[in-house]
């Protein structure tokens, strides 16, 4: 049920850039410098958020940290 609420999302965003491209809104410098930032910026930020909510007490093991 929570992928069908992920992906299309995903797949609008995908072909909203694509659109703007095709149409001239963006010249590719631009598009270049929004692709570094999503991947830098927009992409780590919630697989830090999620690791941050995870139980610290339940998934941490210290034998393996040795």
């Amino acid at each position: 049920m929570v992928l069908f609420e992920l992906i299309p999302p995903i797949f609008l965003v995908i072909f909203l850039g694509f659109l703007l491209k095709k149409t001239g809104v963006f010249d590719v410098s631009f598009v270049r410098v929004l692709n570094q930032m999503g991947y830098q910026v927009f992409l780590p930020v919630p697989v830090f958020r999620e690791i941050s909510r995870a139980p610290f007490h339940s998934s941490f093991n210290p034998r393996l940290g040795l």
